[in-house]
């Protein structure tokens, strides 16, 4: 069953149980979405406001990009197990022979650099809608302002929950090329997120 089609309490029991999957990069990719979806509401709570209608396009504009990142964040936290699965499955082939050997060790390096790109994909996508929290604080109906508050630290919390399981993969792989390539980028990820949810929540604080 897909992640998004369990309830709730089906998802917080998998997540809590024995198997390594899902775990936190699946939950990254779910406080991300939730994070999105608090944005999308403010957005959706402002539409049609009086005293807003200078907004309303804009705000549909994000309700739709909210809408579509979220979804696409639900999709990844299957992904994320299902390349888990791959690398466990990876690390249980044959190792008798010195060609069975080899095989393994490159198809495991293979799954490691997907079990990377997964959640640095995630962290991608929040970051390019965190972005647009800074509007939401400035624009949106203030009502829902601490909403925005709440978004805000969850999609935070997410990018960086994201990219410590970056850094987890790419502690094993041998490439290093693709290591210094995700270490600077992921590194600039979190820099980014910092500053900006910092320069959000102080306005949203501001006006609560």
């Amino acid at each position: 069953m897909e992640f998004k089609k369990m309830t709730i309490e089906e998802f917080i029991n998998e997540l809590a149980s024995n198997s390594p999957a899902p775990g936190g990069g699946t939950a990254a990719a779910l406080g991300g979405a939730m994070g999105i979806s608090l944005l999308e509401m403010v957005a959706n709570l402002t539409i049609g406001k009086k005293g807003f209608e200078s907004v309303k396009k804009e705000m549909q504009g994000r309700a739709k990009i909210f809408e579509g990142k979220r979804g696409d964040l639900l999709k990844l936290m299957d992904t994320d197990t299902e390349v888990f699965n791959e690398f466990m499955a990876a690390l249980k082939m044959p190792k008798n022979t010195e060609e069975e050997k080899t095989a393994r060790r490159q198809k495991m390096q293979e799954t490691l650099k997907k079990a990377a790109e997964v959640p640095m994909k995630v962290a991608r996508e929040i970051l390019s809608t965190l972005k647009e929290g800074k509007f939401m604080a400035e624009n949106g109906n203030p009502n829902a302002i601490s909403d925005v508050g709440v978004g805000v630290l969850f999609a935070e919390a997410a990018i960086r929950s994201a990219i410590y399981n970056v850094f987890i993969n790419i502690s094993s792989i041998k490439d290093e090329g693709f290591v210094s390539s995700y270490k600077k980028e992921a590194k600039m990820i979190l820099k980014e997120a910092k500053e900006i949810s910092r320069s959000i929540l102080k306005e949203v604080e501001e006006k609560l």
